[in-house]
């Protein structure tokens, strides 16, 4: 807890323009921070039958991460589970129902932003039926869209109309979907804008699965994948392998005419807006370090993780 406090004090104290801290927390903040609440994983939540817990998980999570100097969580995980094969998504997901799935994300989306944080709904457009890690390789789903819709895609439409402010893509190809054969979800414009922004009309921030997962660097550069996914539509780049070279290559596709400023544009003024709307740019909003305690890891906190576990 105060290891991480420490490091974001000085890093936005070093910063010219003020960060905006994003963190994994699927299972509370526990899931990164040793000390804080770890609350019991999604499909746990749901098997509760009671979806005030996800709201509960939710509030509780952002309640400590905003503590702690996050401004955004990567979670909910609104993949349906319906491959038991599937090495990666399993008990992170809600259930195998697409409604449940649905309904509990809502639920735990609007406990994270009932604290002014900002949930990430993943891994869009579904890591649910893949016998693949995406970390290891580049899975491959054959599902026509009509397949996607009736099932993965319910979730992600359920939380665009419920306010979701931000959706993560997945290292998937979509080859009955698409009309690039073998490009991951995460590159395909395809499937970032002509489905997600167009089709389902979600207008907020797109951010990318860990670029250095295998399902991107076995088959793409750094820049390149970072060139790729600017041009489908994503606007937040997570965990380039290799930044230097990614920055290096981007300029020069932009120097080159292969990538319009004005692109790299347009999600430089949403991140900038997020950080005005969240009164960054008036003030780096420093942790106060002593109060902690009173704020993680409470009494109340871990009791209600106890409950919804039991």
């Amino acid at each position: 807890i105060y290891g991480q406090a420490s490091l974001i004090n000085d890093l936005q104290a070093m910063a010219k323009v003020p960060l905006w801290i994003t963190q994994d927390m699927e299972f509370g903040a526990a899931m990164r921070i040793e000390g804080s609440t770890r609350i019991t994983p999604a499909m746990g939540i749901a098997a509760t039958g009671d979806k005030r817990n996800a709201f509960i998980k939710g509030k509780i999570t952002a309640s400590e991460a905003k503590a702690l100097g996050v401004h955004q969580i990567f979670a909910p995980v609104l993949d349906v589970n319906n491959n038991p094969n599937n090495p990666a998504i399993n008990i992170r997901s809600f259930s195998s129902d697409p409604k449940t799935v649905a309904d509990y994300g809502l639920a735990f989306i609007q406990g994270i932003q009932s604290e002014g944080l900002v949930a990430t709904a993943k891994h869009f457009p579904g890591h649910g039926d893949t016998e693949t890690d995406s970390h290891l390789d580049l899975p491959v789903v054959q599902h026509s869209y009509q397949r996607l819709d009736s099932i993965e895609l319910v979730p992600y439409v359920s939380a665009v109309n419920g306010g979701i402010k931000s959706i993560m893509s997945a290292h998937i190809s979509f080859p009955r979907v698409s009309d690039r054969e073998g490009i991951p979800g995460t590159l395909d414009k395809h499937l970032l804008t002509s489905l997600l922004r167009d089709s389902l009309g979600f207008e907020e921030m797109i951010v990318t699965d860990g670029l250095g997962m295998k399902g991107i660097t076995k088959h793409f550069s750094p820049g390149k994948a970072v060139i790729e996914a600017l041009g489908a539509g994503a606007d937040l780049m997570l965990m380039s392998p290799d930044i230097t070279t990614a920055i290096d290559e981007l300029e020069q596709a932009v120097n080159d005419g292969t990538l319009a400023m004005e692109r790299i544009n347009v999600s430089v003024r949403k991140l900038l807006q997020w950080k005005a709307d969240h009164g960054l740019l008036d003030t780096k909003q420093l942790i106060d370090i002593p109060t902690l305690s009173h704020k993680v890891g409470l009494p109340a906190h871990e009791s209600e993780a106890r409950r919804i576990a039991q």
